[in-house]
């Protein structure tokens, strides 16, 4: 995802600065101010993503700030959290009433603060995407860098209407179909269904489009878009571990052969199986996408193999073909407690377009 610009207002520097370097450390780009009209002057020179402030500023307050910012449309749906000192009921309703997103206790760890402040843009993130959709008649399209896969996927189950969801980027294309806002059937590379769209869960890179049109496909997944979601955000923390530990996944391995022939005896037939797609012309992820069983078991299973030293590297390109899992995720605890799975429909039909 994009640097999100956050304006901090605080006339405790000292907490400002532990906040910003916090903020920083999480890929943020952060500016202080410490009074209402000096905040509010940069916000209108420039909109951040989200204002941080306290409740007593040096000249005017946080209140008044909100107030002003709320009394105009283009800042009407700026996220604002209050970080107060001087935690109250009181103020906390205050903060409510004018439509703030949250008010939180300087008290609690900073850890915590940037935590809400990320569920925040999370939350403005899905919401603008939701409404650009539902607003839609034909398509919308735009590039994963703002939008994240998650964010597609929560925002096509809230629409609930029916089309296909196209990624791209230079080394993949994938297609996911839905209907009535859920996810029906999928494929990318060798890989369709369930595990399709966890692979595409990893894409941060490339573009997007949305396309509104009657679908004709079975459907083949059974389980809801929260429960893939969830599913794809717990495989993508162990893919993030075992690429860590990989090459780029566009690089070409060439077996070593003397360490092979070492430990031949002892090494199980599905070690074998990976071993043989090393042919000197595929690359490690052309490799996991035509192994025959799970690709996360298949990824596992190459890093330790390489970390064993069964591998050298004959080629090796300079950029990366699939970017690690973004923490940007959505915010799970506000999807309904649904059910995970949900009964397939069946269509004698087949869709016209895009196959599997």
């Amino acid at each position: 995802m994009e640097h999100q610009r956050i304006i901090i207002v605080d006339p405790d520097q000292s907490y400002a600065a532990q906040l910003t370097e916090k903020l920083r450390s999480a890929g943020f780009l952060v500016e202080i101010n410490t009074e209402q009209d000096a905040a509010l002057s940069r916000i209108e020179q420039r909109a951040p993503d989200i204002v941080v402030s306290e409740v007593e500023l040096g000249h005017g307050s946080g209140f008044n700030l909100l107030q002003q910012l709320r009394s105009a449309d283009r800042y009407a749906s700026l996220p604002f959290v209050f970080l107060t000192k001087n935690y109250s009921p009181a103020q906390k309703m205050r903060s409510l009433e004018l439509q703030a997103d949250d008010f939180l206790d300087k008290s609690r760890p900073i850890e915590e603060i940037v935590k809400t402040v990320k569920e925040s843009l999370v939350q403005k993130r899905q919401h603008q995407l939701r409404n650009k959709l539902r607003e839609a008649s034909d398509a919308v399209s735009g590039s994963l860098k703002t939008n994240s896969v998650n964010d597609l996927l929560v925002a096509i189950s809230a629409t609930q209407k029916t089309g296909v969801l196209t990624l791209s980027n230079k080394h993949d294309r994938g297609v996911i179909y839905f209907r009535d806002g859920s996810l029906i059937d999928a494929g990318i590379a060798t890989l369709n269904r369930e595990k399709a769209i966890y692979r595409m869960m990893l894409m941060q890179e490339g573009s997007y489009l949305v396309q509104f049109r009657e679908v004709q496909r079975p459907d083949e997944i059974a389980i809801t878009t929260h429960g893939l979601v969830k599913e794809g955000q717990r495989r993508a923390i162990e893919w993030n571990s075992f690429a860590e530990r990989l090459p780029s996944f566009q690089s070409i391995l060439k077996l070593n052969v003397t360490k092979i022939a070492d430990r031949l005896g002892e090494l199980p037939d599905e070690v074998n199986a990976v071993l043989r797609l090393f042919d000197g012309k595929r690359s490690i992820l052309r490799v996991i996408d035509d192994c025959a069983g799970d690709d996360l078991t298949a990824l596992g299973m190459i890093a330790r193999l390489f970390e064993e030293q069964f591998f050298e590297i004959l080629t090796e390109p300079e950029t990366e073909s699939l970017a690690v899992f973004d923490e940007m995720t959505p915010c799970l605890d506000s999807w309904p407690r649904n059910e995970q799975t949900r009964p397939r429909r069946e269509h004698r039909k087949h869709d016209s377009g895009s196959s599997l």
